[in-house]
C-alpha cells in the first residue's frame, strides 16, 4: 500500500515537474519576445496580432486612405461644379435684371419720345 502511494506521489511530482518546466519555457519564450519587441517596436504589431491579421488591417488602412483620397478629388470636382452653376446664375440673374430693365426703359423712352 505504501509502494502505491510512494509510486503515485512519484507521478504527480513527475506531472509537476513537466508541468513547471513547460511554463519555464513559456516564460523564456514570452521573455524573448519582449525584448525583440523593445528592440524593435513595429515587430511589436505584428507578433502581437498575428501576422495574417497585421496584414489584413494593413491592407484595409490602405484601402481607407485610397477612399479619402478618392473623396477629396470628388470633393474638389463638386466644389468646381458648384462654383460654375453660382457663377452661371449670378449671369442668369444679372441678364433677367437688364431684360426686365429694357422693356421698362424702352416703355419709358416712348413715353418721353410719344409726348414731345
Amino acid at each position: 500500500m505504501q509502494d502505491c502511494q510512494v509510486n503515485e506521489l512519484q507521478q504527480h511530482v513527475q506531472l509537476m515537474m513537466e508541468k513547471n518546466n513547460a511554463k519555464q519555457e513559456v516564460i523564456l519564450k514570452l521573455s524573448e519576445q519582449v525584448a525583440a519587441c523593445m528592440a524593435d517596436p513595429q515587430r511589436t504589431v505584428a507578433n502581437s496580432m498575428g501576422t495574417e491579421t497585421f496584414c489584413r488591417l494593413h491592407e484595409k488602412i490602405e484601402h481607407l486612405k485610397d477612399d479619402i483620397e478618392a473623396h477629396k478629388i470628388q470633393n474638389k470636382f463638386l466644389n468646381s461644379e458648384i462654383y460654375q452653376l453660382t457663377k452661371l446664375w449670378r449671369n442668369s440673374s444679372e441678364e433677367k435684371g437688364l431684360l426686365m430693365k429694357t422693356p421698362l426703359s424702352r416703355a419709358t423712352y416712348n413715353c418721353y419720345t410719344w409726348r414731345g
